[in-house]
Order: C-alpha cells, then structure tokens, then sequence
C-alpha cells in the first residue's frame, strides 16, 4: 500500500488559500512580499508568486505579531503588517549578532512543525520534523543569522524535499551537499573538512582532529558558523547536526568549550532550548577522546 502524501499536513493545512494572497483593498502579492522582506522575513524574490517560501514568512509573520496561525490578509493584519510597530521576523539580538555569539534559535521539535512530514520515500513509515529535521533545522539556524532574515526549518525541508537531499532509505537523514545547495541559494559560502573517526583512527588521529578544532576557533572568530555532522556522543545516540558557534579562548584548545546551538534540545524542560547552557556544552578534549565529531561545515558571507 503507497503511503498516504502527509507533505507539509499541518502547517499547509493551517494556510488559508484564496484565489489570491491579495488583500480585499488590492494590496499586491508582491506588495506583501516587498513588507516581508523588509520585516526580515524570508518572503524570496518579490515576483507576485504565492510559492512555499513566500507562505513560510507570511505564516511566521502572523505568528510572530499574535494574528494566528492561518494567513488571512484581512484590513488588520494588513494595518499590523504595514505598522511601525510590526515584530520583524528576528530579534534584537540577532540583527545585531557578531561572530562567537549564539546564532538564530529554532527547534525541529517545536509544536509549530515538529509534526509536519519530513519523509524519506523508502520507508515504510512517515518521518517528521521532528524526528528527522535536525539538518534543516541546522541549517535554518545559520542561515537566518547570517543574512538577517527569519527562514524557518519547514521551508528548508521542504526545500531538502524538492531537491533530492532527503536520504530515501531514511538512514542519515539529509545529505551534507543540501548545505553546500542551501548556501548557494542564500548567497553564502561554504567548505566541508573531516574528522578521523574513531573507527578510522590511527596514531595521528588525535593530533589531526586536534588541527580541526584549532581551525574552527579561528574561523568562528570571522562572521563564520560551523554545522557539525555528530554521531554517538551527549547531544544524539546516532547522527545528527549540531551548530558550533564559539570556542574559548584558552592556552590548551583541549580545555576550551565548545558553544553549541543543538536543533534537538527538548522544549520546556527544564527551559533548556537550542542554545545550550554551560552545562551541556563540553570540552575539546572530551570531543577528542570520545571521538564524536564526523564532519564539519563551515558557512560564511
């Protein structure tokens, strides 16, 4: 029996579609897109095109600024959207982030799209977001802080769907040229290097690994975030996507701590959110000696 097309099943459901996003007093579609983009919400290329993209930000700005969570372009969401006083789609923090501070914070389990199907073809099941959107969500992250503008993790699955980098077997998730691919669509850079893992290790692995981390200092240190492909390790009992966004700095890299943005930390407990405390976030060494990093990508202007 073929699986049922759950693509997108609450949060497209949640959209009212009309015949136009156009607003009763004429307000175009591009008009809107224009404001959205504006406000910092990833709307894409102002072009009277009512596509994914341009709904994620709708939607988010509705959220956002307490109007729901269905697009209805009504005289009052209008008045709000137009308003000085609108909630722009990132924080203050944000729009005015340097390197070695914490990026844009976003959960794949957030009630908002953690249910929402992320779904690799060849399984017999339907994956969500929730289960399977570290990636994404990763990459949401990054992306919404280092071009000011809010894109959220549904759409970037969605565009993970539609270019082919969901893994079909749902074995690994999302393939790591989706962020080379999403890098270039936004307009940024980016460059993988390896880890030696621990299956592969040799006398040097510790040293070259070692090397890694040194390297990765120094570029946090630019306008530089670094996803990091995991695997057994405190954040994930297999492979998942971490964002690295500092590393102290110490005279032995292996006392520094690694600052992590984890797109898997579990809502409300215990108020722990993707920005991880102090507390669980670790040391180099204890990253060396657990052999936990498999990959690094580094994403920048």
């Amino acid at each position: 029996m073929a699986k049922t097309n759950m693509k997108w099943s609450g949060w497209k459901t949640a959209i009212q579609r009309t015949e136009s996003i156009a607003s009763s007093n004429g307000d175009s579609v591009a008009e809107i897109q224009q404001r959205l983009n504006e406000l910092l919400y990833d709307a894409g290329k102002v072009d009277g095109i009512v596509g994914m993209r341009t709904l994620c930000a709708a939607k988010w700005f509705f959220i956002r600024n307490g109007l729901g969570e269905n697009i209805n372009w009504t005289q009052q969401s209008l008045n709000v959207l137009y308003s000085a006083n609108a909630v722009k789609g990132l924080d203050y923090d944000i729009i005015n982030w340097e390197p070695g501070e914490a990026p844009q914070a976003y959960l794949q389990k957030d009630p908002l799209w953690g249910d929402v199907a992320y779904d690799a073809s060849g399984t017999s099941g339907v994956e969500t977001i929730g289960e399977a959107g570290c990636g994404p969500t990763a990459m949401a992250m990054v992306v919404s802080t280092l071009k000011t503008t809010a894109v959220v993790p549904p759409y970037l699955c969605d565009y993970a769907l539609d270019h082919g980098y969901r893994d079909p077997n749902g074995e690994y998730g999302t393939s790591d040229s989706f962020f080379r691919a999403c890098a270039e669509e936004y307009g940024l850079n980016s460059a993988r290097r390896n880890f030696i893992t621990k299956e592969n290790a040799s006398s040097s692995a510790r040293a070259s690994n070692k090397a890694l981390f040194e390297d990765m200092k120094q570029f946090l240190a630019t306008d530089s975030l670094i996803i990091v492909s995991v695997g057994e390790s405190p954040y994930t009992g297999g492979g998942h996507y971490l964002v690295v966004y500092d590393i102290d700095d110490t005279s032995n890299i292996e006392d520094a701590k690694v600052w992590v943005a984890d797109p898997n930390a579990y809502q409300n407990t215990d108020g722990l959110g993707a920005i991880l405390p102090s507390s669980c976030c670790y040391t180099v060494r204890q990253w060396l000696d657990g052999y936990w990093a498999k990959r690094a990508i580094r994403i920048w202007p």
